[in-house]
């Protein structure tokens, strides 16, 4: 079956050829068009074109264009004409980083591989795609994952003897001689995250205790607009968490978050990317917060095993104060927090208001019992609401 990638191969290699005029495939199965046109653009459809049609302007040209024709009856057809013989209703599509949106890990490294005009244009290239990385690693090797809503697919790096053994499918491996595995991956990461800038998600996990800074050197880098640690030890999280730029990362996510840990966080609390976060979710069964390793961000959520009056009360006092915090929401499992005793401090109900003639801090206990602290506007604060002055 002939694939929306094979057909972006030769696209790119019949731009790159002075040799080639026409090229024609024939193929059984007709593609999702769906997908052709998340990748090409809207086709050109004329009333008497019996498929779909679109037009390229070739790179550092405006006369020569590339003429794509896929059929109903089973060809595709790339031809080259001049741009006045292009339908008056055509689109003519620059080379742009449309196409390299929608391509993996993979792909990429692959096309750069075509040529070097081609190569050339793909490094001056920036584009934004929605992709997901997820990286586990350890001390024999590194595993990498690639999700976009279409696609997903897997990188190994593994120690080989002297060597790093890569695999990217069940049958589909390469073994590189001299090479570490660790620098075969920083090394092709390097290429693919200079075309993707900063990805919107990285997820990272490790096996057992695997000690992360005695496997990555100190150049490596990584850039995500959000990253996931699962399952990961507390120096492990700090670890990883000083490779990402700070300027970049936006929010960071703390899953099953080991049982037996302290819950202190205040060597988290030293990173410059901790510090510069806005967005913060943090989860453990197990887990006891310490309400002043969170209260530098803007919004927090956090599970954990318990809480107590006293540090729900800091936590109202730091809402107060802080210019940064908007939402902070708590969940307990199972509902350890004495609420009996929190009415007794703050009234019978289920919320409550604290402000001034300027804003209103909201502190409700859910249906759910989540317990969430919020800012509100006056004029977002319900009709006949005490509002508890603060002082």
């Amino acid at each position: 079956m002939l694939s929306v990638e094979d057909v972006v191969l030769v696209k790119e290699k019949f731009f790159t050829s002075p040799a080639m005029t026409s090229f024609a495939i024939r193929f059984q199965q007709f593609m999702d068009r769906s997908q052709l046109e998340s990748v090409f653009g809207k086709p050109f459809c004329g009333r008497d074109i019996d498929g779909l049609r679109w037009f390229f302007l070739a790179p550092r040209s405006c006369q020569k264009v590339l003429k794509l024709t896929i059929r109903y009856l089973g060809y595709i057809t790339f031809c080259r004409i001049i741009a006045e013989n292009v339908p008056e209703r055509a689109v003519i599509r620059d080379v742009t980083a449309r196409i390299l949106e929608n391509l993996d890990f993979f792909s990429i490294l692959t096309l750069r591989k075509v040529c070097w005009s081609l190569r050339e244009f793909l490094d001056e290239t920036k584009i934004k795609p929605n992709c997901e990385v997820m990286l586990k690693l350890n001390d024999k090797g590194a595993y990498m994952e690639f999700r976009t809503p279409r696609i997903q697919k897997f990188v190994r790096f593994e120690k080989y003897d002297n060597g790093c053994l890569l695999i990217w499918s069940v049958r589909k491996m390469r073994l590189f001689k001299d090479e570490s595995f660790i620098e075969k991956f920083l090394k092709d990461y390097r290429i693919f995250s200079s075309y993707m800038g900063s990805l919107n998600s990285f997820i990272f996990a490790t096996y057992n205790d695997t000690k992360i800074d005695n496997l990555l050197p100190e150049y490596a880098s990584f850039h995500a607009k959000e990253v996931t640690f699962d399952q990961c030890s507390l120096l492990q999280i700090f670890q990883f968490l000083s490779f990402f730029d700070s300027k970049k990362l936006d929010k960071i996510k703390v899953l099953d978050y080991p049982q037996h840990q302290d819950g202190k966080l205040s060597k988290l609390c030293e990173l410059e990317q901790w510090n510069n976060c806005k967005y913060v979710e943090f989860a453990g069964e197990d887990f006891i917060p310490h309400i002043q390793d969170f209260v530098g961000f803007k919004e927090v959520k956090i599970q954990c095993l318990e809480i107590s009056t006293q540090k729900i009360l800091m936590l109202k006092e730091q809402f107060l104060k802080s210019s940064t915090l908007t939402r902070f929401e708590i969940q307990c499992t199972d509902d350890y927090f004495d609420i009996n005793q929190i009415r007794e401090i703050f009234g019978p109900e289920d919320e409550w208001f604290f402000g001034n003639d300027k804003e209103v801090v909201h502190f409700v206990i859910t249906e759910l019992d989540f317990i969430v602290f919020n800012r509100l506007r006056l004029d977002e604060v319900p009709e006949g609401a005490v509002i508890n002055e603060i002082k």
